[in-house]
C-alpha cells in the first residue's frame, strides 16, 4: 500500500469519527470536507480533468463553497 492510500484512510476514519463523536464544530468541519470529496468525485467523472495550467471552475466552487461555510 502506498503512503498516500494510507493517509486517505486515515482522514476518513478521523473525519467520521468527528461526525460520529464530535461537538456541533468538529460535525460541521467533518461534513464539509467529507461533501467537498464527494463534490470533488463528481466533479471529476462529469467534467474530467483540465489541462494544469487552466483553473478548474469545478473546483473553484467547491472551494469557494467550502470557504463561504467554514466562515
Amino acid at each position: 500500500m502506498s503512503w498516500i492510500v494510507i493517509l486517505r484512510v486515515w482522514l476518513f476514519a478521523t473525519m467520521f469519527f468527528a461526525a460520529r463523536k464530535g461537538d456541533e464544530p468538529e460535525r460541521l468541519v467533518a461534513t464539509v470536507l467529507m461533501a467537498t470529496f464527494v463534490l470533488d468525485l463528481a466533479n471529476h467523472a462529469l467534467f474530467d480533468d483540465p489541462a494544469w495550467y487552466v483553473v478548474n471552475p469545478g473546483h473553484l466552487v467547491i472551494d469557494l463553497w467550502a470557504f463561504g461555510s467554514l466562515l
